[in-house]
């Protein structure tokens, strides 16, 4: 549904640009005022030109990149600092050369693919860490666990000290529900930092690579995508080990 929403949002973008609608206005009066024939011409350049938008891979990076939530607040400025690399990613690739461009190409894809990865992984982190800073803010645990086992030692009368317990292993359970939930963050945060260290260091193999000739830039760009593809494959596992405790 989501990539429904970009696509549709990459084409408005496209046909909305001052360029193209400046061209097909042009096209338009052109056709009215001068040649009834210059109007066709016209079309089949806007036509290009929009295409050529849509088709154009930091079209639609920007538009993902647009259409992005906010997550906590300390997952937050971890992912800006991948998106940033991306970014970074996407530029360098696009001031290279047609020839270089190719090459570069298989980096900038895989890329985007793990910071979209990245990105699903914080915002269904997110609902969970916000959850547990309300929690942690509206009650102190260990507090209210001390307290029910002071009234179990206190209480004199069966019932009430079974229903106490009951309130207790209850707590208990939700206590390390929430710890399980903080460790899971700070995992996701350690996932985060190596993601954002894979992607500096194939930034810097970008830069070095437009320095090169074509032939040597692809004989690298093959381990440099295998780097992406490694952090690729931690970010999957991570999340299937999330759904089993889910």
């Amino acid at each position: 549904m989501k990539s429904k929403i970009i696509m549709k949002s990459i084409y408005l973008t496209a046909l909305t640009h001052p360029l193209n609608t400046a061209t097909l206005a042009l096209a338009v009066a052109a056709g009215l005022c001068a040649a009834w024939w210059l109007f066709p011409i016209g079309i089949v350049l806007w036509l290009i030109m929009v295409i050529n938008i849509v088709r154009d891979p930091s079209t639609k990076t920007q538009q993902a990149m647009d259409s992005r939530a906010p997550l906590a607040s300390n997952l937050q400025p971890l992912f800006d600092r991948v998106e940033r690399v991306q970014l970074k990613i996407l530029h360098a690739s696009d001031d290279a050369d047609s020839a270089m461009k190719k090459v570069l190409q298989p980096i900038q894809v895989e890329a985007d693919a793990l910071t979209d990865r990245a990105y699903k992984l914080c915002r269904r982190m997110t609902s969970l860490e916000n959850y547990r800073l309300v929690s942690q803010t509206s009650s102190n645990t260990n507090a209210d666990i001390n307290l029910i086992n002071e009234k179990i030692n206190r209480a004199t009368d069966p019932i009430v000290k079974r229903e106490l317990e009951e309130t207790r292993k209850s707590m208990e359970t939700r206590s390390k529900k929430m710890d399980d939930v903080s460790n899971q963050i700070l995992r996701v945060e350690a996932q985060l930092l190596s993601l954002a260290n894979a992607m500096d260091s194939s930034l810097t193999e970008i830069m070095r690579l437009q320095a090169a000739d074509p032939a040597e830039a692809a004989a690298a760009v093959p381990d440099i995508v295998q780097t992406l593809k490694g952090q690729m494959e931690q970010l999957r596992k991570f999340e299937k080990e999330i759904s089993k405790r889910s």
